[in-house]
Protein backbone atom coordinates (compact mmCIF):
# COMPACT_ATOMS: atom_id res chain seq x y z
CA UNK A 1 0.00 0.00 0.00
CA UNK A 2 1.34 3.62 -0.51
CA UNK A 3 2.75 5.50 2.37
CA UNK A 4 3.83 2.31 4.05
CA UNK A 5 6.89 1.14 5.00
CA UNK A 6 9.00 -2.43 4.78
CA UNK A 7 9.31 -3.82 8.09
CA UNK A 8 12.75 -3.42 9.72
CA UNK A 9 15.48 -5.67 9.29
CA UNK A 10 14.99 -7.48 12.21
CA UNK A 11 11.29 -7.77 12.36
CA UNK A 12 12.17 -9.73 8.60
CA UNK A 13 14.79 -11.56 10.47
CA UNK A 14 12.69 -12.99 13.12
CA UNK A 15 10.09 -13.62 10.52
CA UNK A 16 12.67 -15.96 8.82
CA UNK A 17 13.64 -17.53 11.62
CA UNK A 18 10.04 -18.72 12.82
CA UNK A 19 9.31 -20.11 9.76
CA UNK A 20 12.40 -22.07 9.62
CA UNK A 21 11.32 -23.20 12.89
CA UNK A 22 8.38 -24.45 11.93
CA UNK A 23 9.57 -26.66 9.35
CA UNK A 24 12.45 -28.19 11.11
CA UNK A 25 9.55 -28.93 13.91
CA UNK A 26 8.88 -32.28 15.29
CA UNK A 27 5.80 -32.18 14.35
CA UNK A 28 6.53 -31.36 11.20
CA UNK A 29 8.83 -34.24 10.88
CA UNK A 30 6.41 -36.76 12.43
CA UNK A 31 3.59 -36.22 9.57
CA UNK A 32 6.20 -35.96 6.64
CA UNK A 33 6.68 -38.99 4.40
CA UNK A 34 9.49 -41.77 5.09
CA UNK A 35 10.47 -43.89 2.11
CA UNK A 36 12.95 -46.10 1.56
CA UNK A 37 15.44 -47.61 -1.30
CA UNK A 38 16.71 -51.29 -1.41
CA UNK A 39 18.85 -52.99 -3.67
CA UNK A 40 19.17 -57.16 -2.51
CA UNK A 41 23.19 -58.03 -4.00
CA UNK A 42 22.00 -61.60 -4.04
CA UNK A 43 18.87 -61.65 -6.06
CA UNK A 44 19.18 -58.03 -7.76
CA UNK A 45 15.76 -56.76 -6.51
CA UNK A 46 15.40 -53.29 -6.25
CA UNK A 47 12.47 -51.41 -4.11
CA UNK A 48 11.66 -48.14 -3.82
CA UNK A 49 8.72 -46.95 -1.57
CA UNK A 50 6.83 -44.60 1.05
CA UNK A 51 6.07 -46.60 3.64
CA UNK A 52 4.69 -43.91 6.07
CA UNK A 53 2.46 -41.35 5.09
CA UNK A 54 0.10 -38.59 6.52
CA UNK A 55 0.86 -40.23 10.25
CA UNK A 56 0.38 -43.87 9.39
CA UNK A 57 2.12 -46.33 8.40
CA UNK A 58 1.33 -47.98 4.80
CA UNK A 59 0.43 -51.50 4.94
CA UNK A 60 1.02 -52.62 1.99
CA UNK A 61 4.16 -51.17 1.87
CA UNK A 62 5.59 -52.87 4.61
CA UNK A 63 4.11 -56.10 3.74
CA UNK A 64 6.56 -55.12 0.40
CA UNK A 65 9.39 -54.52 2.57
CA UNK A 66 9.17 -57.48 4.80
CA UNK A 67 9.51 -59.53 1.15
CA UNK A 68 12.66 -57.54 0.40
CA UNK A 69 14.13 -58.76 3.65
CA UNK A 70 12.90 -62.48 3.06
CA UNK A 71 15.69 -64.86 3.39
CA UNK A 72 16.44 -65.48 -0.02
CA UNK A 73 17.59 -69.36 0.26
CA UNK A 74 14.45 -70.18 1.66
CA UNK A 75 11.93 -67.44 1.13
CA UNK A 76 10.78 -67.46 4.43
CA UNK A 77 10.02 -63.63 5.45
CA UNK A 78 9.21 -61.99 8.81
CA UNK A 79 7.21 -59.53 10.08
CA UNK A 80 9.33 -56.41 11.03
CA UNK A 81 8.02 -53.73 13.02
CA UNK A 82 7.18 -50.25 11.88
CA UNK A 83 9.39 -48.44 14.21
CA UNK A 84 12.08 -50.91 12.73
CA UNK A 85 12.14 -49.43 9.60
CA UNK A 86 11.64 -46.25 10.83
CA UNK A 87 15.07 -46.12 12.86
CA UNK A 88 17.01 -48.43 10.69
CA UNK A 89 16.49 -45.34 7.70
CA UNK A 90 17.90 -41.73 8.07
Amino acid sequence: MPGQRAPPAAARLRWAALSLAFAFSPAAWASAPRSISLYHTHTSERLSLVYYEDGEYIADALASLNGMLRDFRTGETSSSTPRCSTRCTP
